[in-house]
């Protein structure tokens, strides 16, 4: 159904413009919004000149330093004296200029009575010439000393994250969380501004920081860390031993060296470098590719090593007595295969001999000395270069040494395999 129109006429309401006078109540609205701090900024310093004087501890920097506010006046019945002397002796360490509050809070006097150990303990820490960790520091006051001592030495070294090459510990909360909570009203409020307080103070007293080697672990924990014990033979064959034993004794020096060379001092020129921990990551000598290469092969190594015990309902895979790998190998019989002992004992040493060229040589090796040949095979390659090639030949005869080794295995386990047609082809004809 259409809409019905009506009739009466349109209604031509008035047009105001700047060039126009406003009415007298938009006018005197508008000069009230004028009246208003200019931005936020200037909002929030009214409001806080209408609440008043700060709280007790609040602090206030600027290009000249650090103020705090102390309580103009104490209760007479307050048993905080000794707590705000701390608090006192506490801004002094930190240079901190003092101004006095009006503002006054019963609760702020009872809390700063209950941490008088915590605050015991971060007096302690930082009253000293040169602030390190030190042991057996008293129960009652071990809070507070670490929470000053992880401050100061965070400050100093830029580390704001705990590590686990750090022997201090990164306290960073007025209270155990074990010791229960506190539940007088505004007490979250004035622990805050204690914890504040300490923080800042410990933090204005990094440059006091003493030996940085005593906030890190000794050399020994580095060691076992990024270098680890000698490796030993059982999973590597002779060649890869060598190097590896020689690799790791190069990474055991640059350790040592690494860790003599971390400064007495974190200074503002290692800060310009970044944090300290950017010095300890040097400690951490980064091992070669063909390490890594290694130390895959012989992870690939071990499930053809394994020899399983027990029965049925409880069986017990573990890998084969030998003292070497060829030891091993010998105590298997050589495995399922024929082609196993030369596959296992290949190494990524070989550059440009592939798995199965190597277990081919080794055969003919091994099949070329059983049948007492006048020549064994690797010497009639070295006559005869372009047998298989010359860049192959060289690379063969460079690694000859393994392969006699290799060649030993497959003969002391042929005689487990007399009469296995694989065998008997592969080496005795």
């Amino acid at each position: 159904m259409p809409i019905p129109q009506s009739d009466a006429s349109p209604v031509n309401h008035p047009v105001v413009d700047q060039a126009n006078t406003l009415p007298v109540y938009l006018q005197d609205a508008d000069t009230l919004v004028k009246s208003l701090p200019e931005n936020y900024a200037a909002l929030r310093q009214q409001i806080a000149g209408q609440t008043g004087d700060p709280r007790p501890l609040t602090m206030r920097s600027n290009q000249e330093g650090t103020t705090v506010f102390f309580p103009e006046s104490m209760p007479s019945d307050s048993k905080g004296q000794l707590s705000i002397g701390l608090c006192l002796r506490l801004a002094k360490l930190a240079g901190m200029k003092i101004q006095l509050t009006k503002k006054e809070s019963l609760s702020f006097w009872d809390t700063l009575d209950g941490v008088q150990s915590f605050l015991k303990g971060a007096f302690y820490c930082l009253n000293r010439d040169q602030i390190t960790g030190t042991d057996n520091i008293p129960r009652l006051i071990q809070r507070g000393w670490d929470y000053s001592l992880w401050y100061a030495f965070s400050k100093a070294c830029k580390e704001n994250e705990h590590a686990d090459w750090m022997s201090v510990k990164r306290v960073t909360s007025i209270v155990d969380p074990k010791s229960g909570s506190w539940g007088a009203a505004g007490t979250g409020v004035e622990l805050l501004n204690i914890s504040a307080f300490v923080r800042v103070c410990a933090q204005l007293c990094a440059h006091k920081i003493g030996n940085i080697k005593k906030f890190i672990k000794g050399e020994g924990y580095f060691l076992e860390k990024y270098v680890g014990r000698k490796p030993v033979a059982g999973l590597y064959t002779p060649s890869e031993l060598e190097r590896l034993q020689h690799e790791w004794s190069d990474r055991q020096r640059r350790v040592r060296e690494a860790y003599r060379g971390i400064p007495d001092r974190f200074n503002a020129e290692h800060a310009a470098l970044g944090t300290l921990g950017t010095i300890i990551a040097a400690l951490n000598p980064n091992k070669d590719d063909m390490t890594k290469f290694i130390e895959d092969a012989k992870s690939k190594r071990i499930p053809y090593l394994l020899i399983t015990t027990g029965n049925k309902n409880r069986r017990i895979s573990r890998i084969v007595t030998g003292s070497s790998l060829d030891q091993k190998l010998i105590s298997l019989g050589g495995g399922d295969s024929v082609r196993t002992i030369g596959k296992v004992m290949h190494s990524p040493l070989y550059i440009g001999v592939s798995s199965n060229m190597f277990v081919d040589v080794c055969i003919k090796q091994a099949r070329s000395i059983y049948l007492k040949n006048d020549t064994s095979y690797l010497q009639t390659l070295a006559a005869n270069p372009d047998l298989v090639g010359a860049n192959i030949t060289a690379r063969i005869l460079a690694y000859q040494a393994d392969i006699s080794v290799v060649s030993t295995v497959y003969l002391e386990c042929f005689q487990e395999h007399r009469g296995n047609e694989t065998w008997e082809a592969s080496l005795a004809h």
